[in-house]
This record gives C-alpha cells, sequence and structure tokens, in this order.
C-alpha cells in the first residue's frame, strides 16, 4: 500500500514540477509565447495530458494514467483536429485500434 501512495506522490510531483517549469519559461519569455503552439502548451486542458503522461511513466498501475489520457483527448480534441489537417479521418479508427490494444494487453497480463 506504501508503495502505491508513493507512485501517486511521486506522479504527483513530476507534473507540478513540469507545470512550474513551463510557468517559468512563460514568465521569463524564453520561447516565443506569443505562437500559437505555445498557447497550446500552456492551455489549462493541456496540463491532464501532462499528468496523464507522468502517470504512465511512474505507476506500475496504468488504470489513472490512461483514464487521464482519455480526458486530455476529450479537452483538447478541438486541436488536435486542427493540427492533424486531413489526418483528421484517421483519428477516430487510431483511437479504436489503440483502446483495443490496451485491452488486449490488459487481458494478456492476467
Amino acid at each position: 500500500m506504501a508503495g502505491k501512495r508513493d507512485e501517486n506522490k511521486l506522479a504527483t510531483g513530476i507534473t507540478l514540477l513540469a507545470i512550474g517549469i513551463l510557468h517559468l519559461i512563460d514568465k521569463m519569455r524564453l520561447v516565443n509565447v506569443d505562437s500559437p503552439i505555445w498557447k497550446e502548451v500552456m492551455d489549462w486542458r493541456s496540463y491532464v495530458l501532462y499528468a496523464a503522461l507522468s502517470f504512465l511513466i511512474v505507476k506500475t498501475d496504468k488504470k489513472t494514467g490512461i483514464g487521464l489520457l482519455i480526458l486530455g483527448i476529450i479537452l483538447r480534441i478541438g486541436a488536435i483536429l486542427r493540427y492533424m489537417g486531413v489526418w483528421q479521418a484517421y483519428l477516430i479508427p487510431g483511437f479504436l485500434i489503440l483502446l483495443g490494444i490496451v485491452l488486449i494487453i490488459e487481458v494478456l497480463k492476467k
């Protein structure tokens, strides 16, 4: 039980550290903060994706990370489709394939 709690703390700490570094870069204007891509990076909906990545990397139980990743994708779907351009036709099939792979891996791990 203590290991699970430590993983949660570590993943949360990494997320907060990453968001803090991004805000410091933004305030120090180390990058072009007026660029559309930087605005997408600093959008609050992207923070869910950062949390998802840290939970997927750190935790052995990937359910929280996958849940956050799905939520982040749903929140950012407009930006994803905008940057995908003609690739947007492949988004739903790609998502279904990815979800299928995740479910198959879950079953095979047992």
